[in-house]
């Protein structure tokens, strides 16, 4: 990186920000969100729109290392962790109890935020082999909402889900809803009892 940089240098800020807070916090992912919040910061409280700045002098990182912008960036990393097995496991009974007629298929994250981390998106295909998707189950309710059926391929369903999907980084290429996505073991739906007639339309739809 340069010596110094702009304002308006989002590459050098991000690089920038990830070499301030590489040390004590090696955890944070500096998302796009971050980035714009700190041009934000910088307008309102430190230098000025039109400021240039040196990246390393002492005032400017004191500045970052305070706690109202480490407290952003902690509330802003994402949570694109793999869907917990238990979960899968909830999906599945719901679908057992309440879509006889459908097969779950995959689960996702309905958010990235970590605040949300009980919230999950489905996808499920119908006997007559048309895919559906819903855009919220909720783990500590165990119920689901927000149902788009009918849907002629799975990557309808995802922009489906992709529209409904609560992002806080600006980034879904990199934590988006595919990034958690988790296909559902054929093993624990073949487990399942009185699951049956779904078992033998989501082998045949396999092939």
């Amino acid at each position: 990186m340069n010596d110094d940089f702009y304002l308006n240098d989002v590459e050098d800020v991000s690089d920038f920000l990830k070499s301030v807070y590489e040390k004590e916090y090696p955890q944070f992912v500096i998302t796009p969100r971050i980035t714009q919040y700190f041009f934000k910061a910088i307008v309102d409280d430190f230098k000025g729109e039109d400021a240039h700045l040196e990246p390393y002098n002492t005032e400017l990182i004191d500045f970052l290392k305070g706690e109202r912008f480490i407290s952003f960036i902690q509330t802003r990393q994402p949570d694109v962790s793999k869907v917990p097995d238990n979960v899968i496991d909830d999906v599945i009974d719901y679908f057992k109890n309440e879509l006889p007629g459908f097969t779950p298929l995959k689960v996702c994250r309905h958010s990235n935020h970590p605040d949300d981390s009980y919230l999950y998106s489905v996808f499920g295909q119908k006997e007559d082999g048309s895919i559906a998707c819903w855009s919220t189950f909720n783990e500590s309710t165990k119920s689901m909402n927000y149902g788009h059926y009918g849907l002629s391929s799975f990557e309808d369903a995802m922009d489906v889900i992709k529209d409904n999907f609560h992002d806080i980084t600006e980034d879904m290429e990199h934590f988006g809803p595919e990034s958690s996505l988790t296909e559902i073991p054929k093993e624990k739906l073949e487990n399942t009892e009185d699951n049956s007639a779904s078992v033998i339309q989501f082998r045949h739809r396999s092939r």
